[in-house]
């Protein structure tokens, strides 16, 4: 009987954390999607260069993950930030894919569609991972 809560309890906290973690993707699009629509060039340059959001996810994500293998401690905040920095690059990632030139809130807004069915197949996937691991 004890054991049963116990594996329940583990089932429920994962449930949540993967809700959680869609969740945080979902609303790091659609702020970036806000950003780019009323700020006409949110983009920071740097000799030149032009960073977009998908290099400060790309940031993030490497730095998140260095932290998660080689901290001392495990901290739920890892959660946050790698679904914010997922969120950052599968946004900017659909827009690369498009090929389309130039910041064009006109043209970047119809995408919003497939990128929220590219983050709800990543959830279905870590739903289906999850599944398969717990199964074994």
């Amino acid at each position: 009987m004890k054991k049963g809560v116990i594996e329940k309890a583990e089932k429920f906290e994962l449930h949540h954390k993967i809700i959680f973690f869609f969740v945080i993707m979902l609303l790091t699009i659609l702020i970036t999607r806000f950003i780019i629509y009323y700020i006409a060039d949110p983009n920071i340059k740097i000799r030149g260069l032009e960073l977009h959001h998908f290099d400060y996810g790309l940031i993030l994500l490497v730095i998140t993950s260095l932290l998660m293998l080689f901290g001392k401690k495990h901290n739920r905040l890892y959660l946050i930030f790698v679904a914010i920095s997922l969120g950052l690059i599968i946004d900017e990632l659909w827009f690369i894919r498009k090929q389309i030139g130039g910041n064009n809130p006109a043209i970047y807004n119809p995408s919003l569609i497939w990128v929220l069915l590219v983050a709800i197949s990543i959830v279905l996937l870590a739903f289906l991972i999850s599944y398969i691991s717990k199964k074994k």
